[in-house]
C-alpha cells in the first residue's frame, strides 16, 4: 500500500515532522503503565504491539 493512497499530504507532512528518537529516549518518554501493558497483551504480532503501544504514548 501506498502511503499517498492513505494519508492527505498534510497528514503526510505532519509525521514527518516526528522526530526520530533512540532506545533511552523511549524508555524516558513514552513509559507504559500496567494498564498499558495488558491492553497490548490483546494484540498478537509485534508490528501490531509496537503500533498499538506507540498509541498509548503518543499525543500530537
Amino acid at each position: 500500500m501506498v502511503t499517498r493512497d492513505v494519508f492527505s499530504e498534510d497528514e503526510i507532512a505532519r509525521l514527518r515532522l516526528f522526530p526520530e528518537i533512540g532506545r533511552v529516549e523511549l524508555i524516558r518518554h513514552f513509559p507504559l503503565t500496567d494498564a498499558d501493558e495488558a491492553f497490548l497483551r490483546k494484540f498478537r504480532t509485534g508490528r501490531n504491539v509496537i503500533a498499538a503501544a506507540f498509541q498509548c504514548c503518543w499525543t500530537p
